[in-house]
């Protein structure tokens, strides 16, 4: 995310844990020299996935593109859950310490 316009276009829901946190996170980003990531993912009700790497860089000699990869690690939530029961959405927020104009390849690893 790079554009003002798409970072008001950002939704968290009330009932969102971690909303306040979220959206300290997108205010604090200055979108002229950072970029703003939100990977949304679904997850069962007993796990989680914990970012564990990010890595991007450039390739492409006549127009820049850039490639972000992530690998998470699959992480048991504690507490009582159905294992069988419903998805939820979760989202990784992340900031990547340069702007990009161009994106060319997301990928992520779990």
């Amino acid at each position: 995310m790079t554009a003002e316009t798409e970072r008001a276009a950002l939704d968290f829901p009330s009932a969102t844990v971690g909303r306040d946190a979220a959206r300290a996170f997108v205010d604090e980003t200055d979108l002229g020299s950072e970029t703003l990531v939100v990977h949304q993912y679904d997850v069962n009700a007993c796990g989680t996935w914990d970012l564990q790497r990010l890595k991007w860089g450039e390739y492409g000699d006549r127009v820049p593109l850039t490639e972000i990869q992530l690998r998470y690690e699959d992480v048991d939530r504690e507490g009582a859950c159905q294992r069988d029961g419903p998805k939820h959405v979760a989202a990784t927020l992340l900031r990547v310490p340069k702007r990009i104009d161009r994106l060319g390849g997301f990928g992520y690893q779990v």
